[in-house]
């Protein structure tokens, strides 16, 4: 290796830690519902009970939140595929409760922060949306019930560190893809909206 590309090599990696130090120390975005007075992670807005008969609903849809969806301790376990093999395939080793079940096949609106995927023609087809900001790049990994993968067909303007509201079908089952497990939560999203102020 030549010295200029040697220094090179140490300036891009410099460079990079220095950038990931300087987001990790800020949060970015608006705070859902009350100022930020810490560095602490912002969270997506409450939930509403759907075990009540007045459960908020908002243009036909039921209001859904992460402290609903994540509220219980969702443990993933791998699991020998055979005594032949060294794979392990994952599944969900709590039980989904039965309010959150319940959800399965309804119209619901989530909100949280989006981590795009796929993009077609400047408009995000495929993304996560987080409960928590800092879980998209420099804080704790989510747990599996901490996060929705959302697909829309006509796509979605971008909305990065902002919140967005997702309106559509939640399914509530285990899914996977070459024996990885990819999620808990899927959202057929129809339309979103960013908060006000965000």
């Amino acid at each position: 290796m030549k010295r200029n590309d040697f220094v090179f090599s140490i300036i891009c990696v410099a460079g990079c830690m220095f950038q990931e130090f300087a987001i990790a120390q800020q949060i970015r975005g608006t705070p859902i519902g009350s100022p930020i007075v810490t560095t602490q992670p912002i969270s997506a807005p409450a939930a509403t009970n759907t075990n009540s008969s007045a459960a908020q609903t908002k243009d036909g849809y039921l209001q859904t939140g992460f402290n609903q969806l994540s509220a219980f301790i969702a443990r993933v376990v791998y699991e020998a595929v055979n005594s032949n093999s060294p794979a392990y395939e994952p599944r969900l080793a709590t039980l989904v409760p039965d309010n959150i079940k319940a959800l399965d096949g309804k119209k619901v609106a989530v909100a949280g922060f989006m981590l795009p995927l796929q993009m077609k023609e400047r408009r995000v087809t495929e993304f996560i949306l987080l409960k928590n900001q800092a879980m998209c790049c420099y804080g704790k990994p989510p747990t599996i019930n901490e996060w929705v993968h959302v697909k829309m067909s006509e796509g979605i303007t971008p909305a990065v560190d902002q919140t967005i509201t997702i309106f559509g079908t939640l399914h509530v089952s285990e899914y996977k893809e070459n024996s990885q497990m990819l999620g808990l939560y899927r959202l057929d999203g129809e339309k979103g909206e960013t908060s006000p102020g965000s």
